[in-house]
């Protein structure tokens, strides 16, 4: 059976990228804990980066500062 389409606020999305981009956890460990597929993680990660390096990034901003800006 398929798996229902599931949504995430910004802040959730940003939790997650943080748990890679700062604390040091890799995508895979992250996934399995949180019950995520790794493609989408892995895109909020690349979004976090962006937008830290002051890009736009793509999709919906995760960061205040990003949301603020848009």
């Amino acid at each position: 059976m398929a798996r229902k389409r599931r949504s995430f606020s910004g802040e959730y999305k940003e939790r997650i990228a943080r748990m890679v981009v700062d604390d040091g956890l890799t995508v895979p460990a992250v996934c399995q804990d949180q019950d995520l597929g790794e493609t989408a993680v892995r895109r909020w990660v690349d979004q976090l980066k962006a937008e830290r390096a002051g890009q736009p990034g793509e999709g919906q901003p995760l960061t205040a500062e990003q949301q603020r800006i848009r």
